[in-house]
């Protein structure tokens, strides 16, 4: 049986508890619990809520978030539709709730967004040392693009540690 997971639309008043999700999920000491951690690589915030907000006014842009029992957010995705492309950013799960499925459940919520939207990829961003991740997009049907940009940072949220650079992944999405 497949579990109907509670992916919704997030709004305004979400914005304080997908910033302490995204903060904790990617850099912050419970980063550390999950295998997703990029606190390594960065200092500094993921993001802070005057970015989402920034975020959440961008046409044809959305942030979806995942919860339990309508408790606060316990994994979320950014998805905007750019020409016939869906960018999918800060996907985000809790990393005490890593390798339940939320993450992959998060991917096929966007590819279906995608083709609801008669979209022909979905791409992604992903910073070039965290192979694992890169991996667990591959095993989900992204590939590699080619494309490559180097990350500097914008030396208050995001602070290199490493030299870094981002690898752009897709996934074509197929109508039969």
């Amino acid at each position: 049986m497949t579990k109907n997971w509670n992916i919704i639309p997030a709004n305004e008043s979400d914005i304080p508890g997908l910033v302490e999700l995204i903060n904790d999920s990617y850099r912050g000491a419970l980063s550390l619990k999950g295998w997703t951690s990029e606190s390594h690589l960065l200092a500094g915030v993921r993001t802070t809520q005057d970015q989402l907000r920034e975020l959440m006014v961008i046409p044809n842009a959305s942030f979806f978030k995942y919860e339990e029992e309508f408790n606060k957010p316990l994994a979320s995705v950014y998805l905007e539709i750019e020409s016939d492309s869906l960018y999918l950013g800060m996907l985000t799960v809790n990393p005490e709730l890593q390798g339940r499925g939320i993450g992959k459940a998060l991917l096929d919520f966007a590819y279906h967004y995608g083709f609801i939207h008669q979209l022909t990829r979905v791409y992604i961003s992903v910073l070039s040392p965290r192979i694992e991740l890169i991996e667990w997009y591959e095993r989900n049907g992204y590939i590699q693009t080619g494309e490559r940009k180097e990350f500097l940072g914008d030396g208050k949220h995001y602070i290199p540690k490493v030299p870094l650079e981002l690898i752009y992944m897709e996934k074509r999405i197929i109508y039969s």
